[in-house]
């Protein structure tokens, strides 16, 4: 993949993650401000693709919070082990389980 085809995926991931959350936050963390969301990759960025089952709507305090409470995050699926794949993994989402669709929906 070039930079431009993965630079394209990234702004198309983002962009359904984004119109799915409606402006919210999508983990809603014990941090949660509720406040206008950033992207978070499920896998790591180094290892994970841009796909909107890979990614989550986060406001800042929640995005803080995952990284620093990684086995609680990993349990409600807001992180995803290199070796998984974010489409098979649940994430609680406003509470609920969910799974996280490559069309950036909800199943």
């Amino acid at each position: 993949m070039t930079a431009t085809a993965d630079t394209a995926d990234m702004v198309e991931g983002r962009a359904q993650v984004m119109h799915r959350a409606l402006g919210a936050c999508e983990i809603e963390s014990p941090a949660c401000e509720h406040t206008t969301p950033d992207w978070h990759h499920r896998q790591s960025r180094r290892g994970g693709a841009h796909g909107p089952d890979n990614g989550l709507a986060a406001c800042r305090p929640c995005h803080r919070w995952v990284h620093a409470n990684p086995a609680a995050a990993q349990a409600n699926g807001w992180t995803v082990s290199l070796w998984a794949d974010p489409a098979t993994v649940p994430a609680l989402v406003r509470g609920h389980p969910v799974t996280l669709t490559a069309g950036g929906t909800y199943s």
